[in-house]
């Protein structure tokens, strides 16, 4: 069963209709990215999707008539954090459509709606792809009819829109198989899932092309990568493929947790 959701101070009640929509042929959205690089390489593919079905990006909150909300929800401080974001943007915008993705709807699951009824979807990592269509049926608009707009961002054949100027993060797996005390991401992104080497390779090629002279690998444990595949030396194999890639000048490796 899923945990309530609670922060301090426990926000209010919703004080605003929860209904608020303002519909036009021409809708933007702003997106705001929390937590970890993994979060990232989410939040570059939320707006990827968007772009690609005509939603205008915008940076100015009181401008967009969608808020997307890509959540922490780790530890309890990162929640507090999300919790009180969500909350920050709906008083800065109580008419925009409010999306919250990330691991906070994971971790609290069907808790979410009722402890935030200021949201109106909460989006899960693996609906992302589908997000346009989601919003479509939500607005009653079908996202499909819209010209794609990538708003100075680079558009990736992967799937992404790159927000790092000079470099990039290549997460490797998701999810992960150790039971820190600390930590819900078990709970929340489930056993460690990891990338093929050759999709990681592919899009490490794109990465490169879209500008990126620097490479960040991500993952909750990188030196667990391909374990759950029973693949001895994963992370060793995968550098010497990436290290072929001229354009890259470093590659960085991020959370490493030897045994």
């Amino acid at each position: 069963m899923g945990q309530a959701i609670e922060c301090s101070p426990k926000p209010e009640a919703s004080k605003y209709p929860p209904v608020r929509k303002r519909l036009k042929s021409d809708l933007s959205y702003t997106i705001v990215s929390l937590g970890c690089p993994k979060n990232r390489v989410d939040t570059e593919k939320i707006m990827y999707a968007m772009s690609q079905s005509g939603y205008s990006f915008t940076e100015e909150t009181p401008d967009a008539d969608i808020i997307i909300i890509n959540t922490c929800a780790f530890i309890e401080m990162a929640v507090e954090e999300s919790i009180n974001t969500i909350l920050d943007h709906v008083e800065e915008n109580h008419e925009a459509f409010l999306v919250v993705a990330g691991c906070l709807p994971m971790r609290y699951r069907g808790d979410a709606a009722e402890s935030l009824p200021e949201v109106d979807l909460f989006l899960e990592p693996k609906d992302i792809p589908d997000l346009p269509n989601i919003l479509g049926k939500a607005l009653r608009r079908p996202g499909s009819s819209l010209q794609a707009k990538t708003s100075g961002q680079t558009a990736l054949g992967n799937g992404r829109l790159l927000t790092t100027p000079g470099y990039a993060y290549l997460r490797v797996s998701d999810g992960c198989d150790r039971k820190c005390a600390y930590c819900s991401i078990p709970m929340i992104r489930g056993s460690m899932i990891s990338e093929p080497i050759e999709k990681l390779e592919a899009e490490a090629i794109e990465l490169a092309a879209g500008g990126a002279s620097e490479l960040v690998l991500v993952a909750q444990d990188l030196c667990s990568y391909g374990l759950d595949v029973g693949l001895k030396n994963g992370l060793n194999r995968l550098l010497v493929r990436l290290e072929k890639i001229d354009q890259f000048s470093w590659i960085r490796l991020m959370y490493l947790h030897p045994n």
